[in-house]
């Protein structure tokens, strides 16, 4: 019927311009000298005007004649170039898919390291099992041995972090990059924000056992001038992602 003929040749356009738009792109590309110099092996793909993929085998002048290509403006189809020893040719279907394949898959392993720095740099929340920790005073206590000081809470904090923690927050403060505990007189300040003191409560994100293990030394050593460290294992925290620090004081 009449419905489909016109279909039929719109799809006789659409392809008689695909192979136009890949015939000059190809043709821009095998004008490029970078290409033909030594033994290049790659894959380039062009999405209308733009390279998305191979940009660093190709010189500025040819990436620049396809963003000026008008036949690229009308027809934007993803063209497949391969590159091997000075040969430009075009990718067949099957081998444009294998590399969109290959691509994708480096792209979610790139997602997935991006995602466990920002983790590690505290900049979002995470939940699960872990401890909370309470860092007090002896009773009656003020004696320098006798207080917690920044020294004994970097201490437990590094452990954690020795023994895997996820996240660490010391008194609903969360530590990344740039973060920091100073104590300035009888005062515990934590990325520039007092918490509170006496107790110091300290939320680790990981293993709990092997948490409560990483800090076992320090509740020896603290007991000895009559400190206090009190650990309880958790089967659900949630720390928050880092705000953002103040580091007008982090100098005193």
């Amino acid at each position: 019927d009449l419905i489909a003929q016109v279909e039929y040749v719109e799809e006789a356009i659409r392809s008689s311009r695909a192979k136009r738009a890949s015939a000059k792109v190809l043709d821009i590309l095998r004008d490029d000298p970078k290409i033909h110099q030594g033994d290049k092996v790659g894959t380039i793909l062009v999405l209308g005007h733009e390279v998305i993929a191979g940009q660093e085998l190709l010189e500025p002048i040819t990436i620049r004649r396809l963003k000026e290509e008008p036949i690229l403006e009308v027809e934007a189809e993803l063209v497949g170039i391969g590159i091997r020893a000075g040969q430009v040719d075009l990718l067949s279907i099957d081998q444009e898919m294998q590399y969109l394949a290959v691509m994708e898959s480096k792209l979610e392993e790139t997602k997935r390291s991006l995602e466990g720095i920002r983790r590690a740099a505290g900049q979002t929340t995470i939940a699960g099992p872990g401890v909370v920790i309470q860092a007090s005073d002896a009773p009656g206590g003020y004696l320098w041995e006798q207080i917690v000081h920044e020294q004994d809470i970097r201490e437990i904090v590094n452990s954690l972090y020795f023994a895997g923690a996820q996240g660490v927050e010391v008194g609903s403060q969360r530590l990344g990059v740039g973060g920091w505990v100073k104590c300035v007189g009888p005062v515990v300040v934590v990325n520039g924000e007092t918490v509170a003191a006496n107790p110091v409560v300290i939320k680790a994100v990981g293993l709990p056992k092997k948490l409560e293990e990483s800090v076992r030394e320090l509740q020896g050593i603290f007991a000895l001038t009559g400190k206090r460290l009190d650990v309880e294992s958790s089967d659900y925290l949630e720390l928050e992602s880092v705000p953002r620090v103040r580091t007008d004081i982090a100098n005193y």
